[in-house]
């Protein structure tokens, strides 16, 4: 839990996958996205990803917003965080759900592959 805990928090610090976006081009509610080192009016897209529930980070991420809202890299590194994480917590027999994790790294890589695509 340590290691997880410590790369879900720092991985958003990291300016090559972490970067900060204007709340402008957003249509959710401003109290969705997290700031997490960025200034008033923005937000930062990994820590998004990485610190709201799956299973509405996965519905947002399939439905809901545009393409700019996060960037390629940032579905990438949290659709493999969560995998290799899940990967390595299944493999234990620790009770948790896999159902809705999985679903949310496969939105990640399907948003992330969409976006390159276009």
């Amino acid at each position: 839990t340590l290691v997880s805990s410590s790369l879900i928090f720092w991985l958003p610090t990291w300016p090559v996958v972490g970067k900060c976006q204007s709340l402008d081009k957003v249509r959710a509610h401003e109290d969705y996205f997290h700031r997490f080192n960025c200034d008033e009016g923005e937000y930062n897209d990994l820590a998004t990803l990485l610190f709201n529930p799956p299973g509405g980070v996965s519905m947002n991420l399939l439905f809901w917003e545009n393409k700019y809202v996060f960037s390629t890299a940032s579905c990438w590194t949290a659709g493999a965080l969560y995998l290799v994480l899940l990967t390595l917590i299944f493999g234990m027999s620790i009770g948790m759900g896999i159902f809705i994790p999985l679903l949310f790294v496969g939105a990640c890589f399907g948003r992330a592959y969409a976006t390159m695509v276009e």
